[in-house]
Formats: structure tokens, C-alpha cells, sequence
């Protein structure tokens, strides 16, 4: 939430080669926080599960390598990285173009700065209190998930048209409520679609597809500017992704309750066959057991 704002005071007193200096030394602490982690504990006599089976058909390395095991192992994967690869094309647009269009209305840069932090408290505040709301189970997670990226797209398209600091303030809360939830959950919506086993490789694709969404769709909408001379198309263009990124994690989440229902369907009828089959073996033994009587 401070950043901005010390961001802002960096560059106004050690220019922008001094606060690049500073935040790659505070960057590089994450070098030594990640030398602490180390690998949890395995059982290596689990059972073989399906998802191993399915892994035998991924056994190249490369597939391995690039994490294609586990998109073959739950294929509703490439759906959500998909889904993801839009929204954060969208997001990081968003806050990139942010300030240009505030500077664009003649504010200060300090000003604009606290445009970031209103956005980062807000987010910051929904990441602490939705997680009450989530656990209450009224509505399901994905669908909480799906709804904030609506939320986000019509935002988007709707931001080009708000005039006036105080406005946009409003509308950075608002963006900052969207942006904790949908932030927050998508972990847990990687997590519904892939095996335990897979969660922490899944995870890494997921911060690929992030990272990709960034690297692209930041030089679009800054070429997009350069072309048409205002802000306002690159908003468009990332309310339009946000949009399509939710109607592609819409899609894979009916596909995934139609998996859902099937798994337990086929499930249920297994174990009534099983008890069945038990019942069956029951009554065979005790007319055995009444035969032997009889004839004692």
C-alpha cells in the first residue's frame, strides 16, 4: 500500500537510476527467503493413482520439463491457465495505464500516487475479510471468482467515461475489492482442478501464464496508445479480456461440476455394486451355515 507513494518519493529525490538501485537491493532479499525453503516430506509407498496412470502417457522428459504431465493428468488446466493468461493481461494494463490517464486530467504524480495506495488497501482489506464469506459456503468459490472478473471487465469499460479525481478514487475502490478476490481465489480454483499431487507444479504454470498475460498485453495496449493518442482503448481492450477471461473460467467451471457429478455418480454405483455383491456373499454363507446345521 506504501509503495507508491515511496516509489514516487525515491524518484523525486535519487532520480530513476537511484530507485532502481534500491528496489533491486530489496528485491534481492527474495534470494536469500528462497534458499530457506526446502522440499515437504513424501511417502514414497502412496498407492499408484489415476493420475499416475495417465502420467505414463507424459513419460518424456521435455512433457515433464514444461509441466505438459500435469495438463495431461487434468485437462481442465489449460482452460484456467487460458483464462488466466487474459486476466492478467488486463490487470497489469490496468494499473500501468492508471496513472497516464490521471496525469492525462492534470493531477500531480504524488496525488496520483495515492490512487495505488487506495487500490492496494482496498485489495488488501478484501483479501483479510472475504475468506469469512468463503468459508460460510453460500455461494461456491468459483462462482465468487467468475464474478469479480466481471466485475473487473465492466470496470474497465466503464472507467474511460469517469471524470474527476474523487470519482476515480471511488472506482480504484471498487477495482482494489475486485482485484483481492479474484487474486485470493484463483489459487483455490488451480487447487479444484488438479490432483495433490500436481498442486505445486500447477501453481508454477500458474504464475506462467500470470507472467506471460503481463508481457504481452502491456506492449499492446502501449501500442494502442501510441496509435490512437488516448488511454481510453486500452481500457477498453482490458475490460474485453477480463470479460473473455471469465467467460473461458465459466465454461471450464460447468465442465468441471459435469466431471464432478459424473465422478460421484460413477462412485455411488460402485459402492452399491460392492454392497451388493456383499449382501449376496452374506446370505450365501448363512444358507451354508444353515445347510451344516440341518444336517448335524
Amino acid at each position: 500500500m506504501g509503495l507508491p507513494m515511496l516509489c514516487q518519493w525515491l524518484i523525486i529525490t535519487y532520480g530513476w537510476r537511484g530507485t532502481y538501485i534500491i528496489f533491486s537491493g530489496l528485491a534481492a532479499n527474495l534470494l536469500a527467503a528462497a534458499a530457506l525453503l526446502r522440499p515437504l516430506p513424501t511417502d514414497k509407498k502412496e498407492d499408484l493413482k489415476i493420475s499416475d496412470v495417465i502420467n505414463d502417457k507424459c513419460h518424456s522428459c521435455i512433457c515433464r520439463i514444461f509441466g505438459c504431465h500435469i495438463i495431461c493428468a487434468s485437462p481442465l488446466l489449460l482452460g484456467i491457465l487460458v483464462g488466466l493468461f487474459f486476466l492478467s493481461a488486463s490487470s497489469h494494463t490496468f494499473v500501468t495505464f492508471l496513472l497516464l490517464r490521471v496525469s492525462d486530467l492534470g493531477v500531480e504524480p504524488m496525488h496520483a500516487s495515492y490512487l495505488i495506495t487506495i487500490l492496494g488497501a482496498s485489495s488488501f482489506a478484501t483479501r483479510l475479510l472475504h475468506g469469512w464469506f468463503v468459508d460460510r459456503r453460500v455461494i461456491s468459490p468459483a462462482v465468487i471468482f467468475i464474478a469479480s472478473i466481471v466485475l473487473w471487465g465492466l470496470l474497465n469499460l466503464a472507467f474511460p467515461v469517469i471524470i474527476g479525481y474523487w470519482w476515480i478514487a471511488c472506482f480504484c475502490v471498487l477495482f482494489g475489492f475486485s482485484n483481492g478476490i479474484y487474486n485470493s481465489l484463483h489459487y483455490v480454483v488451480v487447487k479444484d482442478s488438479v490432483y495433490k499431487e500436481h498442486f505445486t507444479g500447477a501453481i508454477g504454470l500458474d504464475l506462467t501464464a500470470f507472467g506471460l498475460g503481463c508481457f504481452v498485453g502491456i506492449p499492446i495496449a502501449g501500442k494502442l496508445y501510441d496509435i490512437f493518442g488516448s488511454a481510453d482503448v486500452a481500457f477498453y481492450c482490458t475490460g474485453i479480456s477480463a470479460l473473455i477471461s471469465a467467460i473461458v473460467f465459466s465454461l471450464t467451471h460447468i465442465l468441471q461440476r459435469r466431471h464432478n457429478n459424473h465422478t460421484m455418480r460413477r462412485t455411488y454405483q460402485t459402492d452399491e455394486k460392492q454392497h451388493s455383491e456383499n449382501i449376496s456373499m452374506t446370505c450365501e454363507d448363512d444358507k451354508t451355515l444353515f445347510q451344516l446345521i440341518s444336517v448335524m
